[in-house]
């Protein structure tokens, strides 16, 4: 989005297209990884370890996903989410309404900036 803001192009509709992006991209990942990331996982590391991984990513991994999806350096890999079995509504309520969020953020932080100098 920077670039978008040093290249002159309008940053509403920059931040609406990389929203929309980085949903499709997420929705594609998930059901990708439930398809066929599960069978790659369990020949990867053991079906005991996978089903271990899976309660827990139900349990408590709505957090990891939030603060994934606000936190830019931690990779958001929503591929592994969907292998893992994480439950869909705890993807789309703690993934992708976060993620919106944080570029609206950023929107609003990079247009004070350019008003500001």
């Amino acid at each position: 989005m920077l670039n978008a803001a040093v290249l002159g192009f309008p940053l509403a509709q920059t931040t609406l297209f990389v929203i929309i992006g980085s949903a499709l991209g997420a929705v594609m990942g998930f059901f990708l990884g439930r398809r066929f990331g599960k069978q790659f996982a369990e020949q990867a590391f053991g079906e005991d370890r996978v089903k271990k991984t899976e309660k827990l990513l139900n349990s408590y991994g709505r957090w990891f996903v939030l603060v994934a999806a606000f936190t830019t350096p931690i990779p958001y890999v929503p591929i592994i989410f969907g292998a893992l079995g994480m439950k869909t509504k705890n993807m789309m309520l703690f993934g992708f309404i976060p993620r919106a969020i944080s570029y609206i953020v950023l929107w609003l932080i990079i247009e004070l900036g350019i008003y500001i100098f």
